[in-house]
């Protein structure tokens, strides 16, 4: 290794690390060097593997992907988590102390690493260099010296097939996925405009503005039901028929889909409509705040306690054209429950609807469940028993992998979980300001 400590010493770190992927650039070398080296790191020098791990990974700016690098590592056994092995506080007044098995239970095993054997410093720094050649991160210099993590593949919903109008009328819209649409009750709204944050720069002033919808937003209309019956067909269309006027005069929903799998444009799709409330979603590279602007509704004539099979059917015709015409990704279709929020008590769910039992797979979308609650882990929001009961347990890997994200982030901080939720809020707090500063909320 003469070679890399020379050019550490000449041109620094970031040039080392590229000197070293060159030379050892072919598949052959690469894997040996990956299988040995690395256990050969842990074996001898487990404190320096240790800290170079935490030190990489706050460099990761996501953090569900600094989560999902953590958890690669400590499947493969690879990281140890004791006190004795983190990277040492440097904050006034931060500690670590007993708080870390908590932080990280379920993530990384406890156990104590080998004790480490006295090596002369000359391969430590060299075992150090090529540490970060290894394993699953990729460095890259981007201007910065930043270490950036290369993705697991995202989530994504099946692929949306092609839907166009086949004819339109002033009354109906026909589609060619076989939807039909009723116009009759159709009403104007405010102009859809709106901000979007950048997830990799929240703390920063930029935005972005837009005019099409972001996604999709499932709700159910909470209406008074009669039995689905033919001897109730009479009391069926009467309710279905108070519940259109209603809509229409409060302009709740862009869409509502019948008990009879009939779907009703209440508001025009390029009008926002009032239907969210508080509320908010991230992507994997947006944030959203206040989804009555950003997000189109549709409606079941439901209590959510499931849908007839023509509203099922109905509905997926109706998800498939809107995502086409939009290009909305499948992750960014999402029940009521997923992201209401009451910035009174800074708690997730003021709204409940389909906070359980929405069919995801019927509708031809992924299970979007099970994605972490962005209001929760980049907000700080919180939940009570009442939200728990309502979801039946629904939700709760994505209560599970929110609360593990702002663990994580506080420990990477050296502060408590309770004082990063507190920087969380003031975060909110900031977003609500800049949206009322732009006439955007």
């Amino acid at each position: 290794m003469p070679g890399a400590c020379r050019i550490f010493g000449e041109h620094g770190f970031i040039s080392t690390v590229q000197y070293l992927k060159s030379v050892f650039a072919t598949g052959y070398r690469a894997a040996r060097l990956d299988a040995r080296l690395n256990t050969w790191l842990i074996r001898h020098f487990p404190a320096s593997w240790h800290r170079a791990v935490y030190r990489r990974a706050r460099w990761i700016p996501d953090p569900i992907e600094r989560l999902r690098y953590l958890q690669r590592l400590a499947r493969c056994g690879k990281i140890r988590v004791t006190a004795a092995n983190l990277p040492k506080v440097t904050k006034p007044g931060a500690a670590v102390g007993g708080c870390l098995p908590r932080a990280f239970s379920g993530i990384l095993p406890a156990s104590r690493p080998e004790p480490t054997p006295k090596v002369p410093i000359g391969p430590k720094i060299t075992a150090l260099l090529l540490i970060c050649i290894i394993g699953p991160v990729q460095i890259v210099s981007d201007g910065t010296s930043r270490v950036r993590l290369e993705p697991d593949p995202p989530i994504k919903g099946k692929s949306v097939a092609s839907v166009w109008l086949v004819e339109g009328r002033k009354e109906q819209e026909t589609y060619s996925n076989g939807l039909r649409i009723e116009n009759q009750w159709a009403v104007a709204g405010r102009p859809r405009s709106y901000v979007a944050f950048p997830r990799e720069r929240l703390d920063s002033a930029d935005f972005e503005h837009r005019i099409d919808p972001a996604g999709i937003v499932f709700h159910s209309t909470q209406s008074d039901e009669a039995p689905f019956e033919e001897r109730h067909n009479s009391q069926l269309k009467l309710l279905g028929r108070s519940l259109l006027e209603y809509v229409r005069e409060k302009r709740a929903y862009h869409f509502v889909i019948d008990r009879f799998g009939r779907v009703y444009r209440m508001v025009h799709e390029k009008d926002s409509a009032n239907h969210a409330g508080y509320s908010l979603w991230a992507d994997a590279n947006w944030l959203y705040v206040s989804l009555n602007t950003s997000f189109l509704a549709v409606a079941f004539e439901s209590q959510s306690r499931g849908m007839t099979p023509a509203q099922m059917h109905a509905g997926r015709m109706l998800t498939e054209m809107l995502r086409a015409k939009y290009d909305i990704p499948g992750t960014n279709c999402l029940t009521h429950a997923q992201v209401s929020v009451n910035p009174g008590n800074m708690r997730i769910g003021y709204h409940t609807d389909w906070a359980s039992g929405f069919p995801f797979f019927e509708i031809g979308l992924p299970n979007n469940y099970s994605h972490p609650l962005a209001a929760l882990y980049l907000f700080g929001f919180d939940y009570d028993s009442t939200y728990l009961d309502v979801t039946g347990g629904t939700l709760r890997q994505a209560l599970s992998t929110s609360e593990r994200l702002v663990r994580e982030q506080g420990l990477l901080r050296g502060i408590s979980a309770a004082r990063y939720k507190e920087l969380l809020r003031e975060r909110y707090r900031s977003k609500i300001a800049a949206l009322k500063h732009l006439n955007a909320f």
